[in-house]
């Protein structure tokens, strides 16, 4: 028999701006979104029209495929908010989140084994190359901002549930995170960060800190 090709994957890192986050990304709601977890709702599976202004710059989520597509959606989900107040100063989970959008996590249909980059954006924020940067990262999951601050509160935050992130980009960023933050992984468009672990993978989307609608067409899936 052929044997399989290794596949070793290389990823850069970049400076942060500002200093790093207040609390441990691993720990962090945030960060972290198995901290704060989710839960199961009943919702329309398909592309929402919303009214309102529209980014002409907002990432693209079809830009996590090659070639790009929309793909089925299969599950939808609520967030749930997180309490600051109580337990302080480490908060704890409350109720799901149900407004202003009634869906805050969807679940797309891939390949098992499908490589899997990171929804792609115009602007760049470094060098013209780098898109985002990654502000956790763990073998299933990955948050990652399109900004080079160390928060989660600025600007448009993803995360990326149940895929098998590619080891190296763990690694690099266990090594930065363990090193004081002053640099983390920058990442390109159409750069793959892992593969689908079976038929699905998860996108939560913010701004600014707020949990949005991932089906939002006028938003995320302007070509659709």
């Amino acid at each position: 028999p052929t044997p399989t090709a290794t596949i070793v994957r290389r990823y850069d890192s970049i400076p942060v701006v500002g200093g790093p986050y207040d609390r441990p990304a691993a720990a962090s709601p945030d960060t972290n979104l198995h901290v704060r977890g989710y839960t199961l709702t009943l919702d329309y599976l398909g592309l929402i029209n919303y009214s309102g202004d529209t980014d002409p710059h907002a990432p693209q989520v079809a830009g996590i495929f090659s070639p790009p597509r929309l793909p089925p959606f299969r599950v939808v989900y609520q967030v749930r908010d997180w309490d600051w107040a109580c337990n302080p100063p480490d908060g704890c989970a409350g109720a799901p989140i149900t407004w202003p959008y009634p869906v805050t996590l969807l679940e797309m249909a891939t390949a098992p084994g499908e490589e899997l980059a990171i929804p792609s954006r115009g602007p760049d924020i470094l060098d013209g190359v780098y898109r985002a940067m990654v502000l956790y990262a763990a073998p299933t999951r990955l948050t990652i901002a399109y900004t080079r601050n160390d928060t989660p509160a600025n600007g448009y935050l993803v995360h990326l549930e149940d895929l098998a992130v590619a080891p190296e980009l763990v690694s690099l960023y266990e090594q930065l995170d363990a090193a004081g933050r002053g640099r983390l992984p920058g990442l390109r468009n159409g750069e793959v960060v892992g593969t689908a672990i079976a038929d699905s993978v998860k996108l939560a989307i913010r701004d600014t800190g707020m949990f949005m609608d991932p089906r939002s067409c006028k938003d995320w899936w302007t070509d659709y």
